[in-house]
């Protein structure tokens, strides 16, 4: 399965937001699937409905566990009720497109949440008990104010899809290692000047994008991700790339435009890719 990103624009609250037909590759198909159906869960949708905040109406509701899906995106909330955590049962919380700058600790009493969505907020920070949520599998965080990956994430070991892009990020800090189990990594639309060694651990990675960063060259480590289908790096800097990419056997989309390859070194891994042989996948090289 091949995950197509688009480049993202820089992220400003009032001109920018990054959507989900933008990524393309929103919610993993498999976390989808993993989610309680509509017949066995109870939804509260609030979604652009202009509310500041959750209606007391449902944190004084009788059954709270029995709600599953929460989605409240596209409102005018600057701050989350630390009554939240009455929902004991949930598995999805959508707060997207809102204005929140933070998240209450209680957020990690929500011991079943798998799919969290804060995109398009102006967040710059995580509450330490999100370290907590040890069933999360897919986080989106794009477009808000992070400068760094918030060090509680590399504790969640379950975590399967992460989106980080249009943030302002300019470090992956070696702990990116410790998430093996993402299938997914985006952190297109930083600040980022290099990748570390450690990114070659995520061997169940299938889909990265680095694009429009300002990455300068590209670890060696890369041709671990032996799952790798897509790779964007896109918008960069890139004079050279190491010629080991061209062990990638299952990459079936490779972008690279935007950047001031060295003409013989794109030719070199044209040349150097065994596009013949049927052991490899790759389907397009992007270069401009």
């Amino acid at each position: 399965m091949a995950y197509h990103f688009r480049q993202p624009q820089r992220q400003n609250h009032h001109q920018h937001r990054i959507d989900n037909d933008e990524l393309e590759i929103s919610v993993d198909e498999h976390i989808q699937e993993s989610l309680p159906s509509s017949s066995t869960q109870i939804e509260i949708n609030l979604q652009e409905s202009g509310i500041e905040t959750l209606p007391e109406y449902y944190l004084l509701m009788e059954a709270p566990e029995t709600v599953h899906n929460i989605a409240l995106g596209g409102n005018r909330i600057m701050q989350l009720p630390s009554e939240i955590s009455i929902f004991s049962n949930l598995n999805s919380l959508s707060l997207c497109g809102n204005v929140l700058t933070n998240l209450p600790e209680q957020l990690g009493n929500l011991k079943q949440l798998r799919y969290l969505d804060v995109r398009n907020n102006l967040l710059e920070t995580l509450p330490k008990s999100f370290a907590q949520l040890n069933r999360l599998q897919s986080i989106n965080l794009s477009g808000n104010h992070f400068t760094q990956i918030p060090a509680t994430i590399f504790e969640l070991s379950t975590i399967r899809a992460l989106y980080l892009g249009a943030n302002r990020i300019q470090q992956i800090p070696n702990a990116i290692g410790s998430l093996i189990s993402l299938n997914i990594l985006y952190l297109g639309g930083n600040r980022l000047r290099e990748i570390p060694a450690t990114i070659g651990r995520l061997l169940n990675l299938t889909a990265l994008s680095l694009c429009d960063n300002q990455l300068e060259s590209i670890p060696t480590t890369i041709a671990d991700l032996q799952a790798l289908s897509t790779l964007a790096l896109h918008s960069n800097l890139l004079t050279t790339l190491p010629i080991e990419i061209v062990r990638l056997r299952n990459l079936e989309h490779l972008s690279l435009r935007n950047n001031p390859l060295e003409s013989s070194d794109s030719e070199g891994i044209n040349d150097e890719w065994p596009s013949t042989s049927s052991d490899y996948k790759l389907r397009k090289i992007m270069l401009g």
